[in-house]
């Protein structure tokens, strides 16, 4: 990667770190993260792969928060190296995943045919051979079309060359030639007349492609916001709230603080859709959202999880806070007022709270036990708030019933 001698390493880990310094003093998140990895992979040609582990989760929450998608492919394909080093192979295989995930997201060939290659060894190694067949047939197709795009930008190369060449036989010829300066003359004039359209060409090109990525931008965004919010409520939609929580999670547990998760799910939304139509219920689920998100904190992440349930994931919270939080905003469903919608009738929710334990490695046991506590609270006669205790789960009290049966 930087040469055969590893005297180079440390030279090119202090300009990694010099650019990290300076970047880090304009906020160039995305230099920063190319540095980051640039410096861990250095770690990893050392076999320091604690640092180097630490290092990537670093630029891959910076690259994450921009976001940049190779750079976060990137930092996928080193936390798989190093977990095939460690002969977790399964881990290594779900990192790979991810960095395809993104690949075949913006398909970039090259960016795919680094995954496909590692994959297909693991899946071989896995005993896993039709797989690693089928990823290796990828891998072939992704690397052959790059190697199709280098052979025609050789090809245009060679033949710019021979053409180059060619137009300077012509003029030593013309040197030669009695009538060299009409000859010249009349050269000239023809480059400057080529260089003229050529200047107009690239001129009226240049707009063109100004004008296209801008309209490429404006429809990228618009693209972006319809991907990740929900189209109702205008919130975060359950997916992308996920990911972005999950960073979040992973960011809080590193630094031992609290992380709490509320769930709540509207109560008897089935009846107001039945009653008083589709037009209604929607109206109720764009108020609750819109004054719920006016009442949380600016670090808060609220998302529609589908129909009439709602989450909420509060960093640096424990879980009387949460509680606390929960309770508010039990009271401002509940004071909604509904004529508005040119009906009356009472909106309430019922609310489920758990924070983080030791043994919580992802968010998946926090969602588990949000729900069950929020379905607790439907058993109790709705309109409360649930915080999670074992027992509650031990029994199946609230959490076997489904979802039709409370609503």
């Amino acid at each position: 990667m930087y040469g055969s001698s590893q005297n180079r390493w440390s030279e090119v880990e202090t300009l990694y770190q010099n650019a990290f310094v300076f970047c880090e003093a304009a906020n160039e998140k995305m230099v920063m993260a190319g540095a980051t990895l640039g410096q861990a992979k250095i770690l990893i040609n050392r076999e320091s792969f604690f640092q180097a582990k630490s290092l990537i989760k670093y630029a891959l929450d910076l690259s994450s928060s921009i976001p940049y998608p190779l750079d976060m492919a990137e930092a996928y394909l080193l936390l798989a190296k190093i977990e095939v080093h460690d002969s977790r192979l399964h881990l290594g295989v779900g990192l790979l995943n991810k960095a395809l995930d993104i690949g075949l997201t913006i398909d970039d060939s090259q960016l795919l045919s680094k995954i496909y290659k590692p994959l297909a060894e693991l899946s071989e190694q896995l005993g896993q051979n039709d797989k690693a067949l089928e990823y290796l047939k990828l891998y072939q197709e992704h690397y052959s079309k790059i190697l199709g795009e280098t052979q025609s930008k050789i090809i245009a190369f060679e033949t710019s060359k021979l053409d180059y060449l060619e137009k300077e036989r012509q003029i030593r010829y013309l040197n030669k030639d009695r009538e060299l300066y009409t000859a010249k003359a009349a050269l000239t004039e023809l480059q400057r007349s080529n260089e003229r359209m050529m200047n107009t060409l690239i001129f009226g090109g240049l707009i063109i492609l100004a004008i296209f990525a801008a309209v490429m931008a404006m429809q990228k965004r618009k693209y972006k916001m319809l991907a990740q919010h929900d189209a109702l409520t205008g919130i975060f939609n359950r997916g992308t709230a996920q990911n972005i929580a999950e960073n979040s999670f992973i960011k809080a547990a590193s630094k031992r603080e609290m992380f709490s998760v509320i769930m709540f799910d509207l109560d008897f939304f089935k009846r107001i859709n039945d009653n008083y139509g589709h037009g209604t219920g929607d109206w109720v689920l764009k108020k609750v959202a819109d004054m719920i998100n006016k009442a949380s904190r600016s670090d808060d992440i609220f998302a529609r999880f589908g129909g009439e349930e709602f989450a909420l994931f509060l960093p640096d919270t424990d879980e009387a806070k949460a509680n606390a939080m929960a309770e508010e905003y039990r009271r401002i469903i509940e004071s909604i007022e509904t004529k508005f919608s040119g009906h009356s009738f009472a909106i309430t929710a019922s609310f489920g709270v758990t924070s983080s334990g030791e043994d919580d490695l992802s968010l998946d046991p926090l969602l588990h036990r949000a729900d069950i506590a929020m379905y607790h609270s439907k058993e109790l006669g709705r309109n409360c708030v649930t915080a999670y205790r074992p027992e509650i789960e031990l029994s199946r009290s609230g959490y076997q019933k489904s979802k039709m049966a409370f609503g």
